[in-house]
């Protein structure tokens, strides 16, 4: 499927971008940036171009998503296929305060509508359902991030949950 090669090349290239180590500025913008940490890459000419705290240790935060996402595009081919969501996968979301997509226990979803719900409203709750999926558990859905990390070479970052919440 070809969009599955376009959107696993993003997903590589974004978490490569967030691990960067040896970086230098080339340029510098002419507005203001208000994040604490950038990095600007020219993929044309395979190369950052610009950077600030690039190096500073940060939460990924809802970035996490872009990992839980790559995890079940590399390991799912069916998209179709339905997962019914049970109450301990949306365990601890609501006091969370965890963005989610509104599933509900009982509800019956395909992979699809969980990577839409994972990507678009940034949804906890079809993170959970799918780590759950892929590894049985959240627990074992991490460990199985961060090995898939560092086979990726992305050695900075550690991830402890597949939602981002801290």
């Amino acid at each position: 499927m070809q969009i599955k090669k376009y959107i696993l090349s993003f997903i590589i290239t974004f978490l490569f971008l967030i691990n960067s180590s040896s970086v230098s500025a080339y340029i510098t913008p002419d507005f203001d940036l208000y994040a604490k940490s950038t990095v600007v890459y020219n993929i044309d000419k395979d190369m950052i171009v610009y950077s600030e705290n690039a190096d500073v240790q940060r939460a990924p935060a809802s970035l996490t998503k872009v990992m839980s996402s790559l995890m079940i595009l590399e390991s799912t081919n069916d998209y179709s296929m339905k997962i019914t969501v049970t109450d301990q996968m949306l365990a601890g979301l609501a006091a969370a305060n965890a963005s989610v997509m509104g599933l509900h226990s009982g509800e019956v979803i395909s992979i699809r509508d969980l990577l839409y719900g994972l990507l678009l409203p940034s949804g906890g709750d079809a993170a959970n359902v799918l780590a759950f999926y892929h590894s049985g558990s959240v627990e074992a859905f991490i460990q199985a991030m961060n090995v898939r990390a560092k086979e990726l070479g992305v050695n900075n970052t550690v991830f402890k949950t597949p939602t981002g919440l801290d």
